[in-house]
């Protein structure tokens, strides 16, 4: 899988490059060669090193030959073991011996020390800070070089030595246990070997108890009482040893009972919650804790007995008659009443899945729009509680020039193939454009794609050390970054119409129309060339809509009208009437046009005459470290503009 991944990405880089000479049936194996171990000691009377080879083709072994080291294979294939045979070192120095396995371009480097002859002599080899273990414990091996036959002093209950004797150029394995304990620990031994010695110690850190809130840190209850409300923990302490402080203005209602072993090794810790009457929302700070001292904390919230509210005074339906218009309302309430004043071309069915359910008649032809107001009532209050209401007006329109988008916050979109290639490549002056529609704010810092080729050409807004909308175009001129302050999408739920032209030497940012950045003699990158197919996968460098190099950089909203042109738009041309809505799919230079207004299924189709159809991923998940979409869309209605 490794290599078939760096295929894919050695052929996307080629065809970035504009490297089309090469065949999709003649694939080019990459060099990639590894050796285990990369080092290796033997001692001053000799003896062997093994050496296993990893590699993607034949391999051969380049060294400088030497009176003590002899190797069994200088030539080989993947998996094979090479034993280099030492004699004995007649020197009073260490040596060294060097050897470089190499696979094509690629190597890898070994290392053989040869330790010197020892006259009187104690030395222990180890690798620095190797006697230094965490509380999880391990093992390390320590190397002797001696004049004479050794022993080993001192004992531990938590250390064990594979061997207490020897003689030059043998090692000794210590085995460390865990330490369940809160306070470091050490164990001294001596290395003897006659007159002389040489001190080894061993040092352990303490053990640190985790606590980990496995289910929601925020959590919101309905007014009802609960007695067994279950928080999950992942923890290393028992049952037992785990308590919980809650903190809350209101005291009493929310109270701590047991906490008990649950499923997958993890524990559950239970509370007891009374009924809210208040009216009004109850909130208590939970911190869970160890008798050695390890935290977690959350929030508990509890709403009031009633409540309604709803996301948007207004609402808009299309022209066009609907069995099932929808309009989500956020309710505990059981019973509703719902009243429509001023329409008898609506009508109310049910409430089901957090949505209010209607039906609409399709608007007359000689009327333009009309609008009514829907009041959602609390049916059968408790006693003596007001029953809480919303309103909301639903107004009809006659037809907008955009009635669907797609939701990109998780949606992307790929070419899996082409149906014409030539139509997108190399294209020395370009124009790329589209609408788009920021629902979510995010994290200074963070990168949200639009479309292009990572690493080649692409249209994102964030970065490291910007704001989360700025928008940005990169480049391959020494990935090259346009920003400007000017170039920020600052409003939330409002349409922006962006276009970017380009042509050698010469490029140009365009936001609703105005232009905001303009450069000539920008760098030396040649062309755009989109003809980059993709598997879905998130390591192929593909030309996608929505997504780049990982699922973290999604656009956090909807999209629509993106377009590729093989000219420079002017700005007239991009100020025109309702440009930013439409175009004709036969404009001069259109070779690109996805209007993601399908609604259904997983095609976006390319209006344009190059007929290079798009398809959409959603959902996309993390498996093996490779990332995949299950294909389809999320579509969302609207009316545009």
């Amino acid at each position: 899988m490794k290599i078939f991944s760096k295929l894919m990405l050695f052929a996307a880089a080629a065809l970035s490059m504009g490297m089309t000479a090469c065949s999709d049936d003649d694939p080019v194996i990459p060099d990639e060669i590894s050796i285990s171990p990369a080092q290796a000691t033997v001692g001053s009377k000799g003896g062997e090193a093994k050496v296993t080879v990893t590699s993607s083709k034949d391999w051969t072994l380049s060294y400088q030959a030497n009176d003590y080291v002899t190797v069994s294979a200088q030539e080989g294939k993947n998996g094979d073991v090479v034993i280099f045979s030492v004699k004995a070192n007649d020197k009073h120095e260490d040596k060294t011996f060097n050897y470089d396995f190499v696979c094509g371009e690629e190597k890898a480097s070994f290392a053989l020390k040869l330790t010197r002859k020892a006259d009187d002599e104690l030395t222990l080899n180890f690798t620095e800070g190797a006697n230094n273990f965490e509380a999880k414990g391990g093992e390390m091996s320590v190397n002797v070089v001696s004049s004479e036959n050794w022993t080993l002093q001192g004992t531990s209950d938590f250390v064990t030595p594979s061997a207490t004797e020897g003689q030059d150029g043998d090692s000794v394995k210590f085995t460390v246990a865990e330490n369940t304990e809160t306070v470091e620990r050490s164990a001294d031994f001596t290395f003897v070997c006659g007159e002389k010695k040489v001190a080894f110690q061993i040092k352990q850190a303490a053990f640190v108890e985790t606590l980990e809130i496995v289910s929601n840190k925020e959590v919101r209850h309905s007014y009802k009482a609960e007695d067994k409300f279950a928080v999950t923990i992942k923890t290393t302490a028992e049952s037992r040893a785990v308590s919980a402080k809650i903190t809350s203005a209101t005291e009493g209602w929310l109270t701590y009972t047991i906490t008990r072993p649950g499923n997958d090794g993890n524990l559950i810790s239970y509370f007891k919650m009374t009924e809210n009457t208040t009216g009004a929302v109850r909130v208590a700070d939970v911190t869970i804790t160890t008798t050695k001292g390890a935290t977690a904390t959350m929030k508990v919230s509890q709403l009031p007995k009633s409540e309604m509210s709803m996301a948007d005074a207004a609402f808009f339906v299309g022209a066009e008659a609907q069995d099932d218009y929808a309009v989500a309302l956020n309710t505990n309430v059981p019973e509703l009443d719902v009243k429509i004043e001023g329409a008898d071309w609506v009508t109310y069915k049910n409430f089901a899945d957090g949505k209010l359910h209607f039906s609409v008649t399709a608007l007359p032809a000689e009327v333009k729009n009309r609008t009514c107001t829907v009041t959602v009532t609390e049916k059968n209050p408790a006693e003596n509680i007001a029953a809480v209401s919303v309103s909301f007006t639903l107004t009809q329109k006659g037809a907008s020039l955009i009635n669907c988008v797609a939701d990109m916050r998780n949606s992307r979109a790929f070419f899996k193939t082409l149906n014409n290639r030539n139509a997108l490549h190399d294209l020395k002056k370009s124009t790329i454009e589209c609408l788009v529609y920021i629902t979510d704010r995010r994290t200074d810092g963070t990168l949200s794609s639009i479309m292009g080729v990572e690493g080649q050409y692409l249209l994102r807004m964030g970065d490291a050390g910007l704001p989360w909308n700025q928008l940005q175009v990169v480049t391959t001129d020494s990935f090259n970054t346009i920003t400007s302050e000017k170039m920020q999408l600052k409003e939330l739920n409002k349409w922006y119409h962006i276009a970017v032209t380009f042509g050698i030497g010469d490029i140009t940012v365009f936001i609703n129309g105005e232009q905001v950045y303009k450069k000539s003699s920008y760098g030396n990158y040649p062309s755009f060339d989109i003809t980059n197919e993709g598997n879905g996968d998130e390591n192929t460098r593909a030309f996608w809509i929505g997504y780049s190099y990982s699922s973290d950089r999604y656009f956090p909203g909807y999209m629509s009208e993106v377009r590729v042109w093989n000219r420079m738009l002017s700005a007239d041309e991009i100020k025109a009437e309702n440009h930013f809505y439409t175009v004709e799919p036969n404009s001069e230079g259109l070779v690109g046009y996805w209007k993601f207004n399908e609604g259904t299924g997983n095609i976006i189709k390319d209006h344009s005459a190059s007929g290079n159809d798009m398809v959409g991923q959603k959902n996309v998940s993390e498996h093996n470290g490779m990332h995949y979409g299950v294909e389809g869309m999320n579509w969302v209605k609207t009316m545009v503009p």
